[in-house]
């Protein structure tokens, strides 16, 4: 009976709804908040939407969606905004119609609430409205671009809205001047003015006009115009002003103003099209758009635009673009081609909009030009295609043998890959660049020019390190013809790192033939010819090292087989100028460095007289082996350039602002290199090292000229030389020794002739000596040995090193870890065994002092910075910088160096080295103490003796050395030591020495040279 009562209400509540809505035209519909199904449709609904939508969900009838719609109203009218109404807005995508919405729940039969929504339907009122605000829009526009003030006033006279032109004029912001009255601004009164035309107009209702002057002389056309509302009421007034103190000029002002907008359509850059939406008609368009198409303005008007367009871009009775900017949507860029009138085809990309005026859909389009653009994206990818082509010549560049090879597939991949039909590759040598191999152009083309010159494209690429283009050689002063006809030329040079090797050339019959992107091939292609060039030059010098290391060893078995001391040094000369060096002086010196004697090599008779009259003294080579040239040695040698502003001040004697290529010296042997053969040498250039004995006496001087390569000496070039400079002062020294044997042996015959005089006397002598003899008995016998050693050890352990360094870059390319560690092994032990014997002859010469004056502190901080201390062990530097001493500081540090490390070593786990200084009755000790494991008695008592060490390397000459220096500064040594607690050495030294020694004094001379080229 329920069911049955609640179906009849149904009835009756559907009747009821049929009866009051079915008149509306809006359609009206009733759905379940829960289920969405629609339970009532009134005949507009159904008219709409289709009479099956009763029990079908709203959101598939009236959207055509599968799911709920994102902006359903439930929330609105249910819940707690239950009883309310809401009324809102939408677009309805199905019929894209407008509609005003009015939702509220009502109840249903059985007690349940549901939606009740009816739909007015306001797209009408939409389209009015946009056209509102579309003449609002245009209103602005138009009053906004009008030069005369234009100010809409209410009755008071107090402004509303005033044109940008009024703002302008006032210098106001358009807030700024809403609310003012007009006479307050522009003529700056109080009170009106007496003739006001919109006082008139507001009056009479009519149009009133006037011309006024004001005070700052400038005259006004003003007109006032009554603005009436609906019932012909008067509300304000409009006021129009324009000044006409100029009015010819104020009129084409005007002219021009009204034109701006025009121009700005007309001028503009990119071509514009205006059409019909609907119908594809041309309506409008600018001067571009008839240019790019090359039709004129007339013919285009009334067309329809798919005539812009090829048949291939058409569909139906419009183009692609022009239904994609229907649907899409609006300002996004599309790319197609539109035909010229001579059928020529353009790409061009178009950005649309639509928009609507007087109820008229259009579409603006505005078409850009990218024929241009689509044209260098082709030439970007062959670009491409051309620089992958480019890296396979690049592989094969690196697999040549030969300059020959280089350049055969340099020239291949300039041909084939980049197209150049007339190419070349010019190379430097020396001072001049000259052609190497050529393509195009006749077989006997040759060029060889000088790179100082003002003739060559090429020689500009060269000497500045740039690439050079010259589009139009006809112009060009610099040009040199090697084809006829030729018209552009492109030189880019071929560099490693900052050096140019050469050029590669390029030239075309084409004006401008060459671009950016031809220069920017040609510079890597470049860089590859200039890697395989580099490299070959690389095996090719790793060759002639490798000869010269031969030829270096060849020569020093045939130096150990020579007996004569002269023809030994030739060998030496002759082999160093076999390193590329075409002139070589070994200069022999006394103790003094004054010259002895010459041996050259690469000197012809007159250079070698010149060379002795201009030699320079024995002051100026103690200066050049002093510590003022110290920054320019390389190893052993000394290299002084030209190029430096010091060297030519202070060695060469040229005034610092001279400059270095106007500069010139006269002194020394001229050089035999020609400008052209120097790369970076010069004539005044000097190199030179010193010829020293084991014991560290200079006995010659050896100095090269005039390199074969033209270039400036390097590290690595002159180390290989290091061995000649030993193996010259070992043939000097022997030569001398032979000498002073010779000498000897002369006088000891002439001594026996009187030794039956002299005997009683000889023995009176020896007598006194004896006891001095005794006691440097054992020194003598060390001295001999020392001496053998050093003299027949120094040969073979030269040799062996010499060898190492053959094998070691002999190998180094193929080299393994093992046979390289042997290597080492061999340089290491060589340098031990040389401090072997030096510690011999060291203990056993002679001792000379060098007095100088000096500080304790001074004296301990030098001594520790040159040993390498542990982290392990802390030392304490008490010392003072009182009293002042004169010593030998170089041997006093030697000897404190090896105090300080036997300290270290006493304190292998670590521990505290404390050095103390004391004056005490004209003596100053130096007290070295450390927490070491401390020695024995035994120990202490053998400790100054020569060859005694408890080390498991070392011959014990350390502290014997140290108290032997210690003594000559007529000091002494003492220690006093504890096992387990550690050792103090005890050195002291007189602050006053009584002995004969020298200060070394450094004189500079009044007259001496230091610029001569081949130097003795």
């Amino acid at each position: 009976m329920m069911k049955s009562g609640v179906c009849t209400n149904k009835e009756h509540a559907l009747i009821k709804l049929h009866t009051l809505f079915d008149g509306i035209d809006e359609p009206i519909y009733v759905s379940d908040p829960e289920t969405y199904e629609i339970l009532f449709a009134n005949n507009e609904f159904e008219r709409l939407f289709g009479k099956k939508a009763l029990g079908k969900k709203c959101y598939k009838i009236l959207q055509n969606l599968k799911h709920p719609c994102p902006f359903c109203t439930n929330k609105y009218i249910f819940g707690k905004n239950l009883g309310k109404t809401y009324i809102w807005e939408f677009q309805n995508e199905r019929n894209r119609h407008w509609y005003k919405c009015v939702d509220k729940t009502i109840k249903w039969p059985g007690g349940k609430h549901v939606r009740l929504e009816i739909a007015i339907d306001i797209t009408k009122h939409k389209r009015v409205e946009e056209t509102l605000n579309g003449v609002e829009r245009e209103k602005d526009i138009i009053l906004n671009s009008l030069v005369e003030h234009v100010i809409h006033e209410d009755t008071s006279m107090r402004i509303l809205w005033a044109n940008q032109a009024a703002c302008k004029s006032a210098g106001l912001e358009h807030e700024e001047l809403v609310g003012h009255h007009c006479y307050e601004i522009w003529p700056k009164r109080s009170t009106p003015c007496s003739d006001c035309p919109v006082i008139k107009a507001m009056k009479t209702g009519q149009p009133q006009e006037v011309e006024k002057t004001t005070s700052d002389g400038r005259a006004w056309f003003i007109r006032g115009y009554p603005v009436l509302d609906v019932d012909g009421e008067i509300t304000g007034a409009i006021e129009v002003t324009l000044e006409i103190t100029k009015r010819k000029k104020m009129e084409k002002a005007l002219r021009e103003s009204e034109e701006k907008y025009r121009t700005q359509f007309e001028e503009a850059m990119d071509a514009i099209f205006i059409a019909d939406a609907e119908t594809g008609m041309i309506i409008d368009c600018n001067r571009a758009a008839s240019e790019l198409v090359g039709r004129k303005k007339s013919k285009l008007i009334g067309k329809n635009q798919r005539t812009l367009h090829l048949l291939e871009e058409i569909e139906g009775q419009f183009s692609k673009t022009f239904k994609q900017h229907l649907k899409e949507k609006e300002r996004q860029v599309l790319e197609t081609r539109v035909i010229t009138k001579k059928g020529e085809i353009k790409d061009v990309a178009i950005k649309a909009n639509i928009f609507e005026l007087k109820g008229k859909k259009l579409i603006q389009g505005i078409f850009r030009d990218i024929t241009e653009r689509k044209k260098m994206e082709k030439e970007r990818k062959r670009f491409r295609e051309r620089l992958s082509a480019l890296n396979k010549y690049g592989r094969s560049l690196n697999m040549t043998e030969s300059l020959e090879d280089v350049y055969d597939v340099t020239l291949k991949a300039m041909e084939r890959t980049l197209g150049f039909e007339y190419a070349s590759i010019l190379m430097i040598q020396g001072r001049r660049i000259h052609l190497v191999s050529q393509s195009g152009y006749p077989n006997n083309l040759s060029f060889d020019l000088p790179l100082d010159g003002e003739k060559g494209v090429t020689v500009r690429a060269a000497r500045t390190g740039i690439p050079f283009l010259v589009p139009d050689v006809r112009k060009e002063k610099a040009y040199i013809l090697g084809k006829p006809n030729m018209i552009s030329e492109l030189a880019v040079p071929i560099k490693m790192e900052k050096e140019a090797l050469g050029v590669l050339n390029v030239e075309s019959k084409k004006l401008a033939a060459f671009g950016e992107e031809d220069t920017e091939l040609l510079e890597i292609l470049a860089s590859h010819a200039a890697i395989a060039i580099s490299n070959i030059r690389k095996r090719t010098q790793l060759r002639k090292l490798s000869n010269r290391l031969a030829n270096l060893l060849k020569n020093s078995t045939e130096i150990i087989r020579m007996k004569d001391a002269r023809q030994r040094l030739k060998v030496v000369a002759g082999a160093i100028g076999s390193f590329g060096w075409r002139r070589v002086v070994i200069s022999l010196r006394d103790k003094n460095l004054e010259g002895t004697a010459i041996v050259t090599a690469g000197l012809a008779k007159e250079e070698i007289k010149l060379l002795l009259e201009r030699k320079a003294s024995a002051h100026v080579w103690k200066e050049r082996l002093g510590p003022k040239f110290e920054r320019f040695k390389l190893g052993e040698f000394y290299y002084l350039p030209w190029s430096d502003p010091w060297i030519r001040e202070y060695v060469h004697h040229v005034p610092r602002e001279a400059p270095s290529d106007e500069a010139t010296t006269y002194a020394g042997v001229p050089s035999k290199l020609l400008p052209e053969e120097m790369i970076d040498w010069h004539p005044q250039d000097m190199l030179y090292a010193p010829l020293r004995t084991p014991e560290g006496r200079i006995v010659g001087i050896l100095s090269m000229d005039d390199p074969v390569d033209g270039r400036k000496p390097t590290r690595e070039a002159i180390t290989p030389l290091d061995l000649f400079l030993h193996q010259a002062a070992i043939v000097i020294e022997n030569g001398q020794l032979i000498d002073r044997l010779r000498k000897a042996r002369r006088q000891l015959e002439a001594y026996t002739e009187q030794l039956e005089q002299k005997v009683e006397e000889r023995t009176r002598e020896l007598k006194k000596s004896q006891e001095q003899l005794l006691k440097a008995q054992r020194l003598a016998v060390i001295g001999e040995l020392a001496g053998m050693v050093g003299h027949d050890l120094r040969n073979p352990l030269t040799s062996i090193n010499g060898a190492a360094y053959y094998l070691k870059k002999r190998l180094s390319p193929k080299i393994d870890g093992k046979v390289k560690e042997m290597l080492d092994l061999i340089e290491r032990n060589i340098v031990y065994s040389n401090k072997i014997i030096n510690d011999l002859l060291d203990y056993s010469r002679e001792i000379r002092l060098d007095l100088t004056e000096s500080n304790p502190k001074s004296i301990i901080r030098e001594a520790l910075s040159l040993v390498e201390i542990p982290k392990n062990v802390q030392v304490i530097n008490l010392t003072e910088n009182k009293p002042k001493i004169k010593v030998d500081v170089e041997k006093i540090k030697r000897a404190f160096v090896n105090i300080i490390k036997n300290a270290i070593e006493a304190m292998p786990k670590g521990g505290t080295l404390t050095i103390e200084s004391k004056k005490s009755n004209g003596n100053l000790k130096f007290v070295f103490s450390d927490t070491g494991m401390g020695m024995s008695k035994k120990t202490m008592k053998k400790l100054w003796t020569p060859l005694f060490t408890r080390k498991a390397k070392g011959m014990g000459f350390g502290l014997p050395i140290c108290k032997r220096i210690i003594e000559a500064h007529e000091g002494s040594i003492s220690l006093e030591s504890a096992r387990g607690k550690g050792t103090a050495f005890t050195a002291t030294i007189p602050t006053e020495l009584k002995i004969e020694g020298g200060e070394k004094v450094w004189i500079k001379a009044l007259e001496f040279s230091l610029s001569t080229t081949m130097r003795t």
